[in-house]
């Protein structure tokens, strides 16, 4: 009779009652493996990332991949954890048992590295130091699977231990890594001298995580504790379907449904403009820039693009990133109808950041694992992955198709945060497309340089959309991609496609480019930058006689103060309607239903008022008869006449022709820099490239309307051009010097976050500290009391900030405000900023030594002065 292995008699999962709900240790190994294997052999993205990367053959690469997901959980072999649970401790070890076990601070992941680098020699006998170190790497990237991946391999042997333990726990440790081998290195042909020597496949830690969640699954994986080989019941729970089937509830393996293509996606639509082009594009790994003018249909153009990248199996989803929230919502309705022509049970697959409700799949295992007693804690996958369903923003990137922030997809490049590579798998197994590239600054830019490098490293491919992208920034976005080659200006509407080694670009034809829209151009010029009454009054008129109109605010403050003054202005018949960043979440989406309802495609004709600020102008479909912008560089300001004569309709007779009315400084003052920043205040504070500002500035003084297309192309290469203009002004030179060294300074710290290895939490305010820089980077959960409770401004309790499961409230009940209002704030609890507040009739309010915070729905967050109360 063949000896028992030792591993046998360890646990690897319990729940109560532990002595007929424990799951033996390599069976849950192997459940995780086999969670593996299933998805493997399902996604050839998955396939073709590995094998692409690594560079071996397909059936050795997943030998690998295999023995070190199996191997995920070596740290359990430990008294420490297996004290966790002392009566299934005692059935193992027998006889006495440690009084101090140190298993409360025990976490198996990292002293499962420690004890693989420190064992090595015992494991891999006769195996050169080399090979050793990538068997080390390979395995970091699995041990990681709750959150961080293990760097630290000092000796932390258990302490006041007896030997014999000691020894069994060594034996154990022997065992599993020798049968591991056997049951899928050897088949293979694969001796443990054969580990590829680079570092391990950039997919491997999030996709180790998944499965392990999967394979914590109980209604899938029911505790087995009776001795069965490991081959046997591999094979056994693969013929059961288990992992197959825990792989379709999570929507994971949907099928992709025809070839792709605009023809497939939109058969009731005649392609114009760049979706003419997507049919002479190659279907392979690519970056895609698609720059055309707003509302010609990049985003329809796209997602063609995408769909026969997924009917070629080169990726398993997509990932849509956009600048804000708002815009993600948006685009959350227009994916939707669209889902169903790509995956079959389209829109069960579309996950979104927001998106309040879950399938009822995820219902079920969020509440199994409310129910469940689970003796491991946080330090569980099931209980992990519970969290994760929880959180909209992080259960995103489980879906065939993820709607989300572009924040969101930056943190999957920053290392520093925990369980980075989670989002990292869900970005790098799918099409990246990212919307309004232009908008991010260099902060930003350089995490996004990072996502889209390892985009191509993972084998993904990524889409790039932009009305206004200048020719430096292709350049660098192709930089990133791997590709160094010279951009030189090309007609514009314009797709590039940047491939492993070449870059291409495709033009339309000159009868395909459209008709020349005209935008006439009207300057109101005064000392602060500022809209007069006589303006305001101007503005209540045009809306009497039917208009539309818009008007962009660089400031929050200024777009309340806009909205109160025109509402005083204007009767019931003549709505005001307000909309920016400054709302709690749940509020923010009733808004923005309005805004898109009112000012959308086939709304009335009534006369109607929004204000608004910089969320107006970036992915939302909205249509004014007549915009007014405060002044912004110039790919902003194009962007914002994208909403002006967006859609083609009977307009009222005073704005038959498309106006734009920029709100600017009368005077600048050249004389110094200083002087310069203080002519432009906080305009120029917020936008940072003053030199960009101003040169804006001389084009519209110059010029009483710009024709598109080509304005695209003459005046934002004019305003980024980085030589001075003739005549311009030293001080305006030495501020864009200042600018630069900001930028670059800006760009070499984000892109430091992306190869940290100290951990940050996975919060709300963690993610936005580390994606943005600048003023809005605090978040804020007005609260009041109830009955001696805190609770959210509907009455709702306010969950406890452990609670993992009801997270999404404080996700929805939270606002960001400017980091120079921390010094108001009261101090955070548990990172959260509760805001107190006292209703009144209009809304509810928070008093501070030198004024107040007034919160309603209609106008969101205002901060007042006391001198002006």
């Amino acid at each position: 009779m063949n000896k028992i292995q030792v591993y046998y008699q360890y646990w690897g999962k319990a729940e109560e009652p532990v002595e007929t709900a424990h799951h033996l240790f390599p069976y849950h190994c192997l459940d995780v493996a086999a969670v593996a294997n299933q998805w493997w052999a399902h996604s050839s993205s998955i396939r073709r990332s590995f094998t692409q990367e690594t560079g071996i053959e397909e059936k050795q690469i997943h030998a690998w991949v295999m023995f070190f997901i199996a191997l995920h959980d070596f740290g359990k072999l430990d008294i420490r954890f297996q004290m966790k649970v002392p009566e299934l401790a005692k059935w193992n070890y027998g006889g006495e048992l440690p009084k101090n076990s140190q298993s409360k601070n025990y976490y198996h992941g990292e002293q499962g590295y420690t004890w693989l680098v420190q064992e090595s020699a015992s494991y891999f006998e006769g195996v050169e130091d080399k090979p050793k170190r990538w068997l080390q790497n390979w395995f970091a990237s699995t041990a990681g699977h709750h959150g961080e991946i293990p760097t630290n391999a000092e000796d932390n042997p258990p302490a006041f231990v007896p030997p014999s333990i000691k020894k069994q726990d060594i034996d154990a440790r022997k065992e599993w890594v020798q049968d591991l081998y056997r049951l899928f290195l050897q088949p293979a042909g694969l001796n443990f001298e054969d580990i590829p020597t680079k570092e391990p496949p950039i997919l491997l830690a999030g996709f180790c995580s998944i499965c392990d969640w999967l394979g914590s699954n109980t209604h899938c994986f029911q505790p087995k504790n009776t001795i069965q080989p490991l081959k046997e019941y591999f094979n056994f729970i693969s013929k059961e379907n288990k992992a197959l089937q825990v792989l379709h509830d999570f929507g994971l393996l949907t099928e992709v449904k025809n070839k792709g293509g605009m023809r497939d996606l939109y058969p009731n639509l005649i392609p114009i403009n760049t979706q003419v082009l997507i049919d002479d594009l190659a279907v392979q790994q690519s970056m895609i820039i698609i720059e055309a003018n707003t509302g010609s249909g990049k985003t329809e153009a796209a997602l063609a693009y995408a769909s026969k990248l997924l009917a070629q199996g080169l990726a398993d989803s997509i990932t849509f990133a956009l600048p804000t929230q708002a815009t993600a919502n948006a685009m959350l309705e227009r994916l939707e109808k669209v889902a169903d022509k790509i995956f079959n049970g389209g829109k069960n697959v579309i996950l979104a950041h927001g998106k309040r409700d879950y399938n009822d799949r995820f219902k079920k295992l969020i509440q199994q694992s409310q129910r469940t007693v689970n003796v491991q804690g946080e330090d569980e996958g099931g209980a992990q992955c519970s969290e994760w369903l929880s959180s909209s923003r992080k259960r995103a990137f489980l879906g065939q198709i993820a709607v989300t922030t572009v924040d969101q997809v930056m943190l999957s490049a920053i290392k520093s945060l925990q369980h980075y590579f989670v989002r990292s798998f869900g970005v790098g197994k799918s099409v990246l497309i990212i919307d309004e590239i232009h908008a991010y600054d260099a902060y930003m830019y350089g995490i996004l340089e990072v996502v889209i490098k390892r985009q191509k490293q993972a084998g993904g491919s990524v889409i790039l959309l932009s009305a206004t992208l200048p020719a430096a920034q292709k350049q660098s976005l192709c930089k990133a991609w791997g590709v160094e080659t010279g951009i030189e200006e090309q007609p514009y509407p314009l797709i590039l496609q940047a491939t492993d080694d070449e870059v291409k670009t495709f033009t339309l034809a000159e009868h395909e480019i459209g008709q020349d829209k005209i935008v006439n151009i009207e300057l109101w010029q005064n000392d602060d930058c500022s809209i007069t009454t006589e303006q305001l009054e101007r503005i209540v008129q045009a809306a009497k006689k039917g208009a539309k109109i818009g008007i962009v605010c660089n400031l929050v403050d200024d777009a309340q103060r806009y909205a109160h003054s025109l509402s005083e202005m204007t009767s019931v018949s003549i709505p005001v309607d307000i909309f920016h960043s400054r709302y709690r979440y749940c509020d923010r989406m009733d808004k923005e239903k309005v805004v898109l309802g009112q000012y959308g495609i086939g709304r009335s004709n009534q006369g109607r008022i929004l204000v608004g600020t910089q969320v107006i102008e970036q992915s939302l479909d909205i249509d004014f008869d007549w915009l007014i912008s405060f002044i912004c560089p110039v790919d902003l300001l194009f962007q914002r006449m994208g909403r002006l004569h967006r859609h083609k309709k009977e307009r009222p007779e005073m704005n038959k022709k498309p106006l734009c009315t920029v709100v600017m400084h009368k005077n600048i003052n050249l004389n110094t820099a200083e002087t310069v920043k203080e002519s432009y205040g906080l305009h120029g504070l917020i936008y940072k490239n003053i030199r960009a500002l101003w040169r804006t500035q001389q084009l519209l003084q110059q010029h009483e309307s710009i024709r598109f297309p080509d304005a695209y192309r003459d005046w934002i290469e004019s305003v980024y051009k980085k030589d001075a203009w003739k005549d311009e002004s030293e001080s305006l030179t030495k501020l864009f010097e200042e600018y630069q060294m900001e930028q670059f300074a800006s760009k070499y710290v984000s892109k430091g976050l992306t190869q940290e290895n100290t951990y940050f939490r996975d919060t709300e305010g963690n993610a936005a500290s580390l994606t943005r820089e600048g003023e809005m980077n605090l978040s804020i959960i007005p609260v009041m009391e109830k009955n001696g409770k805190r609770c959210f401004l509907d009455g709702t309790d306010v969950p406890n900030a452990n609670d993992k499961y009801n997270r999404e409230l404080l996700s929805q009940n939270s606002l960001s405000v400017p980091n120079s209002w921390r010094a108001i704030l009261p101090k955070s609890q548990h990172d959260i900023f509760y805001l107190p507040m006292q209703k009144r009739d209009e809304g509810w309010r928070f008093d501070y030594e030198n004024g107040y915070l007034f919160y309603t729905q209609e106008r969101g967050l205002q901060k007042v002065q006391k001198e002006k109360i």
